[in-house]
C-alpha cells in the first residue's frame, strides 16, 4: 500500500468516526422499505446483498450479528448464531433490533460496506446477516420488511466447484463396524463401505482386515482386504 493509500484509508477512517458520532441515534428508516438477506456462511449472501446495494438509493447494513462488528448484542448476553424463540417477549431484545434494522443504532464494523454519502442518501437499508438463521421466525414476526430472503444453499454447490474437484481425499473403511463375533462377515461389512468411498470417488481407499476387532492382522486376513479392494475397483 502506497503512502497516499494509507492517508486516505486514514483520513476515509476519521471522517466516518465522526458521522457515527454525529449521527448515532438519530437515523430512523422505515422497515417496511429494508431488504432483510438471510442464510448459511458461504452461501452466497454476500454476493447477493451486493448485487442489491448497486441501487443508490440503498445502503448496507453488515452483520449485525457478528459480536465483533456490533458490540451492543455482547450485553445480550448473544452467542454467535443466536437461538431465539418466536414467542420471545423479551423488551431489552426487541428495542436493541429495532435500533439495529432500523439504522438508529451505528457501527464501523456494520458499516464497514456503506459509505458515509450511501448512508445519508439513502431510501431504505439492506440489512445482511447469515447469522440471522435461528431468529428469523421472531424477526419476521416482530418487524414488516419490505422484502424477506432467506437463501438455501445447495448440497452439491460444493461438489459442482471446480475448486472442490481438485480436491484429493483418503477414506479408511470403519474399525468400530468390526464385529468381534463371526468375524468372518466383517468382509461383508468393509465391502460395502468401501464401494461406497469408490462411489464418492474418492482417490485413496484402505480397507479394514476383518480379524482387526480380536487382533492384530494376519498376512491371510490383509491378503483379503487388499482382495476386497482390487474386485471393487477392477471387476464392479
Amino acid at each position: 500500500m502506497s503512502f497516499l493509500d494509507k492517508v486516505k484509508n486514514k483520513i476515509q477512517f476519521i471522517n466516518k468516526n465522526r458521522f457515527i458520532k454525529k449521527y448515532n441515534g438519530t437515523l430512523f428508516f422505515d422497515t417496511k422499505n429494508a431488504i432483510l438477506i438471510s442464510g448459511m456462511p458461504r452461501g452466497g449472501s454476500t454476493w447477493f446483498a451486493e448485487l442489491l446495494n448497486t441501487d443508490k438509493k440503498s445502503a448496507l447494513i453488515w452483520e449485525p450479528l457478528h459480536l465483533d462488528f456490533y458490540p451492543p448484542i455482547k450485553k445480550l448476553n448473544f452467542k454467535w448464531r443466536q437461538y431465539i424463540p418466536q414467542n420471545n417477549t423479551d423488551e431489552k431484545i426487541l428495542e436493541e433490533f429495532k435500533k439495529i434494522v432500523t439504522g438508529n443504532s451505528l457501527t464501523r464494523g456494520i458499516l464497514q460496506r456503506t459509505t458515509i454519502k450511501q448512508l445519508k442518501s439513502a431510501d431504505y437499508l439492506i440489512i445482511k446477516f447469515c447469522r440471522a438463521n435461528r431468529l428469523l421466525p421472531w424477526l419476521t414476526q416482530h418487524f414488516e420488511f419490505k422484502k424477506t430472503i432467506h437463501l438455501l444453499r445447495h448440497p452439491c454447490a460444493d461438489g459442482a466447484n471446480d475448486r472442490s474437484q481438485r480436491l484429493k481425499y483418503h477414506v479408511q473403511t470403519s474399525g468400530r463396524s468390526l464385529h468381534a463375533q463371526e468375524i468372518q462377515f466383517n468382509d461383508i461389512r468393509t465391502t460395502l463401505q468401501a464401494l461406497l468411498a469408490l462411489q464418492d470417488q474418492c482417490n485413496s481407499l484402505h480397507t479394514n482386515a476383518y480379524d482387526e476387532a480380536i487382533t492384530t492382522p494376519t498376512a491371510e486376513s490383509v491378503r483379503r482386504a487388499m482382495a476386497v479392494q482390487l474386485i471393487c475397483t477392477k471387476e464392479f
